[in-house]
């Protein structure tokens, strides 16, 4: 029996004192929740932080993973790489796990924490298809 993480982490490209619940698009089954999403790995929240920018309407991204290596793969997108996003550390007492990776709230969350994300610290985890 697994035991729940005090914390979760959620990446935006938006900065906000509190999250807010909304209705949330992907390619997942449970990817359209009405929620906040949240994950356990740090990492994948980074990547979620940064701001894709659309270059056509098939624009879409997926984290990928190769051994421990996290990375995000565009496809008909680019990066906005003027922009800072933002990491929150969230506490995951609303959160329930939705699959092997996301979490969800449907309550607003107060972060413990936001820290910026540069999208160039990250260059090398972006692979342009």
């Amino acid at each position: 029996m697994s035991s729940k993480p005090l914390l979760l982490f959620h990446g935006s490209s938006n900065y906000r004192e509190s999250l807010e619940p909304k209705l949330a698009i992907g390619d997942g089954e449970m990817d359209n929740a009405f929620g906040i999403y949240a994950v356990e790995d740090k990492r994948i929240a980074q990547l979620f932080a940064i701001e894709y920018l659309s270059l056509s309407n098939e624009a879409r991204f997926s984290i990928k993973f190769e051994d421990d290596f996290v990375y995000v793969e565009l496809y008909q997108c680019s990066v906005n790489w003027d922009r800072l996003g933002y990491l929150y550390t969230l506490p995951s007492e609303s959160f329930v796990k939705v699959d092997h990776m996301q979490s969800v709230s449907s309550e607003s969350v107060f972060p413990t924490k936001v820290e910026p994300v540069n999208p160039y610290d990250f260059k090398a985890h972006i692979h342009q298809l």
